[in-house]
Order: C-alpha cells, then structure tokens, then sequence
C-alpha cells in the first residue's frame, strides 16, 4: 500500500509546477488492494500550481476505484480500470486569482469577467473583501476605468455574482 502511495504522490506531484507539501490516504485493506480496488483515496495538498492555477489549499477524497495492473517485462504498470468521483474543495488567495488572469493560460478567464462583469475588454485586478469581490478594468468604449463590486452568492449549487447597487445577477 505504501508502494502505490508514494507512486501517486509522485505522479501527483510530476503534474504539478510546485507544491509546497502533500498528504495521501489511501483507503482500503491490503486484501482489497492485491484484488485491485480501493475504497478511495484522500488528498490534501498546500500551495500548488497546478497547469498556472496558483491553488492555496486543496482537500480532495475520491470515491472507490478499481485498478488494473499490468506486468510487462521491465516494471509494473498500474492502470485506473473506470472512471470515479471527487470530492473536496480547493481555495484561491487574491493574490493567487490576479496571477493566474495574467498567465497566457488563463488570460481567458479575465476577458471573460471583464466582458460579463464589467462591460470592460480587460480586467486589471480583483480585491475580495469578505463576501464582495470588486472587479477594475478598462471599458471597451470609453477607455477608462470601471470599477464593479459584487456580492457573491450561492444559488442551486452554482456560484452568482450579484450586483452589489442593483441586487441583479
């Protein structure tokens, strides 16, 4: 068991740009293990960039997973058989958000809430300030900067920006 799990934390850790520390549980007997499933497995990692999203923490737990492993001549490969679920949660620090909207990666994401948010073409930076996230950028066509505070909200499971003066979505 403590084969596989230094295997997927350096598999894990082969994804990642850096991460700063990594716990990793795995559930299940040996018995299990040698019968190829496990009960799940459990996550939880510090500081990670992962694909340039600067991720503070990261707590994940797996559903069960059914492995197959295979032996060719020179080493051992093991294979994930189905697809599983998880579960968690990650978080992003202010700081870490304005990183990542100016990577070439994700540059994306920053047009797109300037476009959406601020009727802005881009988006300078955000601040969070407990449940309101403000949003500067440069609008398309006056060429000035706009400046939008949103309260954040949860609605059917899916996170809402609304409009801190208007009360709109």
């Amino acid at each position: 068991k403590k084969i596989i799990q230094i295997g997927l934390e350096l598999w894990i850790r082969s994804k990642c740009k850096s991460i700063d520390s990594i716990k990793l549980e795995i559930a299940g007997s040996t018995l299990e293990l040698f019968s190829g499933k496990l009960s799940g497995i459990k996550l939880i990692a510090k500081n990670v960039n992962f694909k340039e999203l600067q991720l503070r923490d990261v707590d994940l737990k797996s559903g069960p997973l059914r492995l197959n492993v295979s032996l060719p001549k020179e080493r051992k490969i093991v294979n994930i058989d189905k697809s599983f679920e998880v579960e968690g949660y990650v978080s992003i620090t202010e700081k870490g958000f304005n990183e990542i909207i100016k990577t070439s990666k994700w540059e994306w994401l920053g047009q797109w809430l300037a476009k959406n948010l601020l009727k802005a073409q881009d988006l300078d930076y955000l601040q969070i300030h407990g449940n309101i996230i403000e949003f500067q950028g440069l609008e398309v066509m006056t060429q000035k900067k706009v400046l939008y505070k949103y309260k954040l909200g949860c609605k059917a499971g899916k996170l809402i920006f609304i409009n801190n003066e208007t009360d709109n979505f």
